[in-house]
């Protein structure tokens, strides 16, 4: 919803468990009009702390602007600095040609396709009500300009904790778990794990949480 802010601690887990930086939701107070469309704007930024610079210094910032009434992006917006790599990426959807176009390419995309940021929130739209363990929830997101078939699994309840793992077909190498509450499906933890094959946009060994 309009307004909301929620900002997470970032842990590294590989050798020791230490806050290491933070990363923050927010979707901006007021709708914002992209190609005539009242539209969310949401800005995901993650940081280290000052004093874990001088190893892995991480400024990355993430934007969408999600369609109210599709949950559609419009547009994205991709600045990331972590260590030695930076790369910058602005892609603008057009959903009724079924066409991405960003900095290096214009490509055909299936319909309804989501974002890197907009995916978690349209993620929080499903109705996991009346799912069973292990039932899978798919759309199709844009990354690095690739359109990949991600799916939320629903795996159990405990307590007042949805535990739902993201199933991501051609992309190996970091399974995520995904810990929401209930009744918001807020994520409440994000915890990933190195398997084989780097994942983008995911960092291994690293536990995120309120």
């Amino acid at each position: 919803s309009f307004g909301e802010k929620i900002t997470y601690k970032v842990r590294y887990n590989m050798h020791f468990n230490l806050n290491v930086g933070e990363v923050t939701f927010e979707v901006k107070p007021n709708a914002e009009k992209v190609a005539g469309k009242d539209c969310y704007h949401v800005v995901a930024e993650g940081k280290t702390y000052p004093f874990y610079d001088p190893f892995f210094k991480v400024r990355d910032k993430y934007e969408t602007y999600i369609e109210k009434q599709s949950i559609l992006p419009f547009v994205f917006i991709r600045n990331i600095m972590e260590g030695g790599f930076k790369t910058n990426q602005y892609v603008v959807f057009n959903h009724y040609k079924d066409m991405a176009k960003s900095t290096k390419k214009i490509k055909k995309i299936p319909d309804n396709t989501q974002d890197m940021l907009s995916a978690l929130y349209y993620s929080r739209t499903l109705d996991f009500s009346k799912a069973v363990k292990g039932q899978a929830f798919y759309m199709t997101t844009y990354i690095d300009d690739s359109a990949y078939k991600v799916g939320m699994k629903y795996m159990v309840v405990e307590f007042w904790q949805v535990y739902v793992a993201p199933v991501m077909e051609g992309l190996g190498g970091v399974l995520i778990k995904i810990f929401s509450t209930s009744e918001s499906l807020h994520p409440a933890a994000f915890v990933s794990y190195t398997t084989t094959n780097p994942v983008p946009g995911v960092v291994p060994h690293l536990t995120v949480m309120l």
